[in-house]
């Protein structure tokens, strides 16, 4: 998929169910980040009735499509590579000779291995394709691709590459080391010991990792320079300086987007407690930072087992439900830590009375996000809630959902002409593919019954397509 994404191919996803496929399609170009310009090539799900997308693309021409139905698979000039949800395989033309050897093999390796064996997430698995990508678009840029990636040669003259280097502002390999950025102050940083001076570097620091033209090389120099080290230690997250303890934690987490920094975290002493520690740190700044820093730790499958095991998620749930907490951004990054460590572990032990305060808090909560995150750790842990008027109007808040969103839908599956219901309940089925946000306030809504009306309805054979479609959407909504 990466090889056929970069040259530009046509590449088909079939399988099911169709917001799989869909899903896939939208999350593919991700594989080759930075790269931009795929959006106006990508069809989420092509119907059997609709095939042009795919049928009348051309030989040297690119589309990212999804299908559900089979029968695509035998039409083998209208794709260049196809991914089978069958099979679990990826394959291209056999005149491509496109070949997975080399450091690529070695990446696809390291990136399966870490998913079975640690339950490394989404954002990891980006990181690493996108780390990789750049790698070799560097060389490409530079005139020194290795021989196994020589294919990607045609790929110079595209207007793709031209735009990802008027994006970078022309900058090249050599340039990235003489800028003013992250290893730069963190040289610094190490040569000083007076407070002032090491809270400017760090602030220098955050915010150059915060720059547009950071790179997870940056990241990666600054962990091979024994950054995780230096700001754990005591002069740094334990300083009696709220500046240096503050920005020492929001350091460390940018640094943990890199899964050798929060490997590093988990393994220096202490650390994790102190951080813990650190959630009640009268400074606001200083407690929101150690939030965001165990946000990244759990997102790791051995970060959350070791906040687990250290018996820490009494004190997340401590402080996210203190009633006097009035640190938003805390609260959002607790209950996201939370979700992630019960994912993870769902038979990690909680206090008695934990879901009655989270249904409490959700009921009194006003940020939308934050109520979002409390929904769906009730839901990890399954507990019953009555949907009444309020978190009706909660789902009105996800996108897509704007108010009489829904009735709008149901009223176009009711609609008198059956040729206008046909087409509207394509169109349903279509948009629960490319938004699944949309399932539990349309199930709610009743859309249901009106489905489940639609595929009983005895009607001419020229319309038995409303029946199909009234099907497929409740599968999608069921699943």
């Amino acid at each position: 998929l990466w090889w056929a994404l970069l040259m530009q191919l046509r590449v088909l996803f079939v399988g099911q169910p169709a917001h799989a496929v869909g899903n896939c399609c939208l999350a593919a170009p991700l594989l080759v980040a930075p790269l931009q310009g795929f959006t106006e090539v990508i069809t989420p799900y092509v119907p059997l009735s609709h095939p042009s997308p795919i049928e009348e693309s051309k030989s040297g021409s690119r589309y990212i499509c999804g299908v559900t139905n089979a029968i695509f698979e035998m039409k083998t000039n209208c794709f260049d590579a196809i991914a089978t949800f069958s099979n679990g395989t990826v394959n291209a033309r056999h005149e491509l000779r496109l070949r997975v050897s080399g450091r690529a093999l070695r990446l696809i390796k390291n990136v399966l291995s870490a998913i079975e064996r640690d339950g490394r997430g989404e954002l990891w698995v980006r990181e690493q394709f996108r780390q990789h990508t750049e790698s070799v678009l560097i060389e490409l840029q530079s005139e020194r691709l290795a021989p196994a990636y020589k294919a990607l040669t045609g790929f110079k003259s595209t207007p793709m590459f031209e735009e990802y280097i008027r994006s970078r502002g022309g900058a090249t390999e050599d340039d990235a080391g003489r800028r003013e950025g992250p290893v730069t102050y963190y040289k610094l940083l190490t040569a000083v010991t007076e407070i002032s001076q090491r809270s400017k570097l760090l602030f220098n620091l955050d915010e150059s990792l915060k720059a547009e033209d950071c790179s997870v090389a940056d990241v990666e120099a600054l962990i091979e320079r024994g950054a995780v080290t230096l700001l754990t230690t005591a002069d740094f997250v334990g300083s009696d300086s709220a500046t240096v303890r503050k920005y020492s934690v929001a350091v460390l987490a940018r640094l943990c987007v890199s899964m050798r920094a929060q490997i590093a975290v988990l393994s220096a002493k202490n650390v994790l407690s102190r951080v813990v520690e650190m959630l009640s740190d009268p400074m606001p700044q200083v407690s929101t930072q150690a939030a965001n820093l165990l946000e990244k730790i759990s997102s790791l499958f051995i970060g959350a087992l070791a906040i687990a095991n250290g018996n820490f998620t009494a004190k997340l749930t401590q402080v996210l439900l203190r009633p006097d907490n009035t640190n938003l951004l805390q609260r959002r990054h607790l209950a996201s830590t939370l979700l992630q460590i019960y994912r993870f572990h769902p038979k990690v032990t909680r206090r008695k009375d934990v879901e009655e305060s989270i249904v409490e808090q959700l009921r009194r909560e006003c940020d939308r996000e934050l109520q979002l995150l409390l929904l769906q750790l009730l839901d990890e842990w399954q507990v019953n809630l009555a949907v009444d008027e309020p978190l009706r109007e909660l789902l009105h808040d996800l996108p897509g959902v704007e108010k009489g969103f829904l009735a709008r839908q149901l009223e176009k599956l009711k609609v008198d002409d059956l040729e206008m219901r046909r087409d509207s309940t394509a169109l349903f089925r279509d948009d629960l593919v490319s938004n699944r946000t949309l399932v539990i306030p349309l199930v709610l809504a009743g859309s249901v019954d009106c489905l489940a009306s639609n595929e009983r309805l005895d009607v001419p054979l020229k319309l038995r397509d409303l029946k199909r479609h009234s099907l497929t959407a409740l599968a999608l909504l069921a699943d």
